[in-house]
């Protein structure tokens, strides 16, 4: 059986530096446990491929007007002292105004910042979906009548709900049951959602999650046409090494207050992987391998934490749930890994980005 899906996480991690023993076999372990039977049947004997640069193309990428990766950037450097429970819902607020950058127009960007200013609250990104990864089965659907959209709001896990003041919608278009539709939530409409508590709260009591439902109309203007599955990866691309920045520090705290302990083994990979994740957020230029590498370094962030928890036995229940959440979070290592198989043509992933 031809290795390809450990070569190209290997090879695309690789082109953010150098990928260390430690990292790699923690990688080269939860590969082979991640197989699925798609995997092993659907896989080649060819060669494995490997990611150069030559013939990357690069996609233009600009500071947003607010500056909102500097402030991610920011609250990360302050959860490595502070612990990330304070800081994670400004990190994902400063993530939404990318969105809004990349995707709303001029006017849509104008209203937000009114809410933002005049309602002392940020967004709440509403984008995991009650039926599950693959956009064909979301129950959040988008249905065009007129002047007016129809609503179907169907999200969980949605993070500080009852703290935001408005929302941004990620729904199954009626006329694209493919390709997502982003849509803003005034405030008026915002408010008349039924939010129910997701669980236990999260980090200290500093985060909870809502699941988020109800049937709402808005105009068409608040459609944001900048949106699609384009656009939605390359967000999630620019977010993914930076989260994975925050999760590190955050374990640093905890290593510091001495509630996790950590073998020599882990805290070198600690170091190499905030080294290659960092070096993804700084490249001045996007390839078209972005995305996939991006992924790569959620999937070894998610496997670096589950090595940390197996190797801990005396880790607090609360932290483990912690770091358990931080292995799903913008990417499982399932998700990740047949995402990465289908950019190399390995097999061909059913699942939106």
């Amino acid at each position: 059986m031809c290795n390809c899906g450990l070569a190209a996480i290997r090879s695309l991690l690789n082109k953010n530096g150098r990928l260390d023993e430690d990292l790699g076999e923690i990688i080269r372990s939860s590969y082979f446990r991640l197989l699925d039977t798609k995997s092993i049947v659907e896989s080649g004997s060819g060669k494995p491929p490997v990611y150069g640069t030559s013939n990357d193309r690069p996609a233009s990428y600009t500071r947003t007007q607010f500056e909102t990766i500097g402030v991610a950037e920011h609250e990360i450097k302050l959860a490595r002292e502070e612990g990330l429970g304070p800081h994670l819902y400004p990190i994902v607020s400063s993530f939404g105004a990318l969105l809004l950058e990349m995707a709303a127009n001029q006017q849509q960007r104008g209203n937000v910042l009114s809410w933002v200013f005049g309602h002392k609250g940020a967004g709440c990104f509403l984008m995991t979906d009650t039926g599950g990864p693959d956009i064909r089965s979301w129950e959040s659907k988008a249905v065009s009548k007129g002047n007016e959209i129809h609503i179907r709001v169907s999200k969980k896990y949605a993070i500080m709900p009852p703290n935001s003041s408005f929302g941004l919608l990620l729904a199954q278009k009626e006329e694209n049951e493919f390709s997502p539709g982003l849509y803003l939530l005034p405030p008026d409409v915002f408010k008349t959602l039924a939010i129910t508590p997701s669980g236990m709260s999260w980090l200290d009591g500093n985060i909870e999650l809502g699941d988020v439902a109800g049937e709402v109309k808005i105009d068409r203007q608040w459609q944001m046409l900048g949106a699609g599955i384009g656009a939605t990866r390359r967000f999630l691309s620019l977010c993914r090494p930076r989260i994975v920045l925050a999760f590190m520090a955050h374990i640093d705290w905890l290593r510091v207050r001495k509630r996790v302990r950590t073998s020599d083994a882990i805290l070198r990979s600690l170091e190499n992987l905030r080294e290659l994740a960092t070096t993804l957020t700084t490249k001045p230029e996007r390839g078209r391998l972005f995305a996939a590498e991006a992924m790569a370094i959620k999937f070894a962030s998610n496997e670096l934490i589950l090595q940390l928890i197996v190797e801990d036995q005396e880790i607090n229940p609360p932290d483990r749930r912690d770091l358990l959440g931080f292995t799903k979070m913008e990417g499982s290592s399932y998700r990740c890994y047949t995402e990465i198989s289908a950019m190399a043509g390995i097999h061909r992933a059913r699942s939106n980005a």
